[in-house]
C-alpha cells in the first residue's frame, strides 16, 4: 500500500509540474512605436499625425534656463476633424516636470506646444501610423 501511495504522489508531482496539455505561451505584446518625437524651447506646432485611441504623450520640461517667473509648459491637441477643436492635455507650472498624458480619441491631430523652457515630447502608440510629411 505504501508503494502505491508513493507512486501516486510521485506521478501527481510530475504531471502538475508540466502544466496542462497543449498550453501555448502567450505571444509577446507589441511595443508601442514612437510616432512623433519633438524637443525645443518655445512654441512648436507638430506635423499632422494619425493616432489610435491608445496613444500616449510622454513629456518633460526644464525651466532652469528661464529667468523672471515664466515657468510653464502647455500642450494642446488640435483635432483636425472637428473644425480644429483644441483640447488642453498638459498645463504645468514650475521649474521642471514630466509625465504622461493619454487623450482618449483617435483621428488626424497635431500638437501645439507652448513654453519658454527646454522641453521634449514623444507620442507613442501601439497602433501607430507614421506622421505625414
Amino acid at each position: 500500500m505504501r508503494r502505491l501511495a508513493a507512486l501516486f504522489v510521485g506521478f501527481s508531482c510530475v504531471v502538475g509540474a508540466t502544466g496542462p496539455a497543449g498550453a501555448q505561451p502567450r505571444p509577446a505584446e507589441k511595443p508601442a512605436a514612437t510616432v512623433v518625437a519633438l524637443q525645443g524651447v518655445g512654441y512648436l506646432r507638430s506635423k499632422v499625425f494619425h493616432a489610435s485611441s491608445h496613444w500616449k504623450l510622454d513629456w518633460s520640461f526644464d525651466c532652469s534656463n528661464v529667468r523672471g517667473g515664466s515657468d510653464f509648459f502647455v500642450v494642446n491637441v488640435v483635432r483636425t476633424a472637428n473644425e480644429r477643436q483644441t483640447i488642453g492635455i498638459v498645463n504645468e507650472a514650475g521649474k521642471r516636470g514630466s509625465g504622461t498624458a493619454a487623450p482618449p480619441f483617435a483621428e488626424p491631430i497635431w500638437l501645439d506646444i507652448v513654453s519658454p523652457c527646454k522641453w521634449s515630447a514623444r507620442v507613442v502608440d501601439p497602433g501607430a501610423a507614421k506622421a505625414k510629411t
